[in-house]
Parts: structure tokens; C-alpha cells; sequence
């Protein structure tokens, strides 16, 4: 659930604004299965749909390639954990922190993080378990599209599931149906707002400052 901040700077990587000619930017991150916050999931799926249609929609030559792969549930009992890196590889420099990528991080936590520059020997050896992962099908892309996907279909997928966490935590024994009802309307309304102020974000628009800080604004909890 990237900040606005760092989901604006890698929409200005994709179009040209900062020049990014043969760079990829490989995002790796907990699919739905292996994540123990698939809350936020839900929420970064309509971030990373505004972002993916945007790069869709570039003809700039000078662009980064974004890919997108999810650490995968397999039958392997090692990979049944959760991903809890917190790395970024940058050519032969490191960053490795106690900082997810988001709001809550990088602007309100006290978070740490260590810059390790010059270290291709480190690097080298990091990517290299990575591929490994990637090979064995334990990192993996997302078993669905949402770039592709409708709107509408990834909604009324997101609102079943929603469906699902109040069956499980039996919330009906604390609310209303209306209150549930209020709940189910309130959630739904996030998720587009999710979708809208990061297309907003990532725009070349004038709405792209007050979008980034209602975004910030919002999201800052999680």
C-alpha cells in the first residue's frame, strides 16, 4: 500500500518524467494466502490497478518496466510463511529496513533502515535467492490479473470476502444489520477511493497534491 509520495515517483519513472531507459522494477510483495494483513491487500489491489493501467497506457521509450510477483502458497512447508523482508536492490546498493513501504513507515513510525552502497557481491547473492524462489514457483505472479480485471469484478470479489471476515469473527453478535450494512457501504466506498486518488495521483493533473494528501490522510493507519 505504497504512499502517495513513492506511487507518484514511480508514475513520473513510467512516462518519461524521470528518465528510466532498460530499468525493470520488480515489486515483490504477500499474496492474499501468505499475508496475515489481507485487508490491506484488498486495498493495494486497487493501487496497483490505477498504476498498472497508467503504464499500459505509455508509449514512452524511456520508461521502467514494472513487474509484479507475489509470494505464492505451495505445498512446501517452508514457504507457508509469510514474506516480512523489507529490501530494496538498487543496481549494487541495498536498503534493508525495519520500513514497510507505506504511509504508516515512512512518515509517522519511527522506523529504521540500513543503506548498504557498493555492494555487489551482496546484491548479486540476494537476487540470486530470489531467483531460486522465483524458480521453485514460491514467488510467483498473482494468480489474478487485477490489472486486467473489471473494476466491478474486483469488487464484488473484494465485498464476498468482506462477507467471509464477518461470518468468521461473528461480527453480527456486535452490530446491527444496518450497522453491518453501514459497514459493508463504508468499505466499498474505500476501495474506490482507493482506486480513484491513485489514478489521481499518478496523473499529470493539478488534483495530483490533493489527492496525494487525502490518500495519505486516509490510509495512514494501515
Amino acid at each position: 500500500m505504497l504512499p502517495a509520495n513513492l506511487l507518484k515517483k514511480i508514475a513520473e519513472t513510467m512516462d518519461g518524467r524521470v528518465p528510466c531507459p532498460d530499468v525493470e522494477l520488480i515489486m515483490i510483495t504477500n499474496s492474499m494466502e501468505t499475508t496475515d494483513l489481507n485487508l490491506v491487500n484488498l486495498f493495494a489491489n486497487h493501487q496497483l490497478k490505477a498504476l498498472g493501467e497508467y503504464q499500459q497506457a505509455q508509449t514512452n521509450k524511456n520508461g521502467i518496466r514494472l513487474r509484479y510477483l507475489e509470494h505464492q502458497f505451495t505445498v512446501d512447508a517452508s514457504s507457508h510463511l509469510s514474506l516480512h523482508s523489507k529490501v530494496m536492490i538498487l543496481g549494487d546498493d541495498m536498503f534493508i529496513g525495519s520500513a514497510n513501504a507505506d504511509v504508516r513507515s515512512l512518515m509517522m513510525d519511527t522506523n529504521n533502515g540500513l543503506f548498504i552502497s557498493r555492494s555487489p557481491a551482496s546484491t548479486a547473492d540476494y537476487q540470486k535467492w530470489l531467483q531460486g524462489l522465483i524458480n521453485k514457483g514460491h514467488i510467483a505472479p498473482p494468480k489474478v490479473n487485477v490489472i486486467n480485471e473489471s473494476r466491478e469484478s474486483l469488487l464484488l470479489r473484494d465485498m464476498a470476502f468482506l462477507d467471509t471476515m464477518i461470518s468468521k469473527y461473528q461480527v453480527q453478535q456486535w452490530l446491527s444489520r444496518q450497522q453491518s450494512q453501514q459497514l459493508k457501504n463504508k468499505f466499498r466506498t474505500l476501495l474506490d477511493e482507493t482506486y480513484i486518488l491513485s489514478r489521481d495521483i499518478i496523473s499529470k493533473g493539478g488534483d495530483a497534491d490533493a489527492a496525494a494528501k487525502r490518500f495519505n490522510a486516509l490510509f495512514k493507519t494501515i
